[in-house]
């Protein structure tokens, strides 16, 4: 990416973690959403 050049390195290292954490709990929090559910529907996103 292009405005990584913006920041340090340890900027970056910090910014790659923080959005990594990020990544995981969404993922997380969407796949506990959906196990055991054979299809997806409104109930699943409330």
């Amino acid at each position: 990416m292009a405005f990584f050049g913006l920041f340090s390195k340890k900027d970056k290292e910090s910014l790659e973690s923080g959005l990594n954490k990020t990544r995981e709990n969404f993922f997380t929090k969407i796949t506990k959403a959906v196990i055991g559910k054979s299809t997806v529907d409104d109930e699943v996103f409330r």
